[in-house]
Parts: C-alpha cells; structure tokens; sequence
C-alpha cells in the first residue's frame, strides 16, 4: 500500500502485546515519546505508526477523546490501516467511525468463521457490505473446515481473496497482488 501513498499504521490492540512496535522494531520509539508526553506517532520502515496503549493497564485510562487527538496526527496520510481486535474497545470508536474500509482476515475454521460472522452482524451491522473485504488466510491446503461458499452465505459478503499458507511458493507474490488490489479499493 505504501506504493499508492503516505501510509498510516495504528495498533488497536489494547492488551498490552505491542506486536506492531515490536515487529517494526520500535517499542524504544514509542517508549521514549511517551517518557516526553508525545504523541505515540512515529516513522517507521515509509509508514507513521501510532500505538494506542503500550499495556493493559494504560488501555483503560484510553479514552475516545485521547485516540481522537493522537489519530489528528496522521491528516497528512493517504490512507490509515487499524489493526483493531474482535470485538474492538468503545476507545477506538473514533477511528472506527471514519473508516471507509473493513477488511476481516479469517480462517476457514469454525471460530474463524464465528468470529467474522460475530464482526459483520454486530459490530459491523449499519455499514454497507459494500465496505467489507473478507480475506481468507489458509494455514493448510488440506484443513477447510468451513467451505468458501457457506462463508458467503453466512457473512452475506463475499470472499475478495484467499491467501495460501505461508510455506506455499505463491505466498509472498499473493500477499503482494492482494495488496495492490487493497490499494484500489480502498
């Protein structure tokens, strides 16, 4: 996506992992805004980076005024990316509210397919399916719970793409189409 524009990068998640600025290696960034009262905004590898909560307990304090103030940091961005969890906290309605675009990431599982369906009729029920890409993640070729058809049916939306099991040869040229379609839809 960064290929289409400024990208913008917010870790939803308010349990405490940081898996963002751990994978982009910058939980001392982070560390040190915080440590001066700044905004948890950073660049990291071309994308601005926000994370919301660095731990569980800073996560109740996080209110939807907060996220609201350190999310006006990315007006300058061409898109934003939120990687928030099922069932996303009340906080994160700001962002929420604004989005033009869910993407759902599931397996072919039953939990998989309770989850997405828990996320389309109930957090997702006023928005237009037109505005929900489902992506499906493999994580064998051979294990399909749930068929492809029937999530269709009980999402009422269909599948925009399926992505192979990390140790299939076409995985990274998939995760790479699937990205520049995402780029033109959103």
């Amino acid at each position: 996506m960064r290929r289409h524009g400024r990208v913008g990068l917010v870790d939803g998640g308010l349990v405490g992992r940081r898996s963002i600025a751990v994978m982009l290696n910058a939980v001392p960034t982070f560390d040190s805004l915080r440590a001066r009262s700044l905004a948890p905004i950073a660049p990291c590898e071309g994308l601005r980076v926000v994370e919301l909560a660095e731990s569980l307990t800073a996560s109740f304090s996080l209110r939807a005024e907060t996220v609201e103030r350190i999310t006006g940091g990315l007006d300058d961005v061409d898109a934003i990316v939120v990687d928030a969890p099922e069932p996303y906290a009340g906080a994160l309605s700001p962002l929420m509210s604004r989005t033009s675009q869910f993407l759902i990431v599931m397996e072919p599982t039953l939990l998989g397919a309770a989850g997405a369906r828990a996320i389309v009729w109930d957090h997702l029920r006023s928005v237009q399916r037109a505005r929900i890409v489902v992506v499906v993640q493999s994580r064998s070729h051979h294990y399909e719970e749930v068929k492809y058809r029937e999530l269709e049916r009980v999402l009422d939306v269909p599948i925009f793409a399926e992505i192979p099991p990390r140790a299939d040869p076409l995985y990274a040229k998939t995760v790479a189409t699937l990205a520049d379609n995402l780029a033109g839809v959103a």
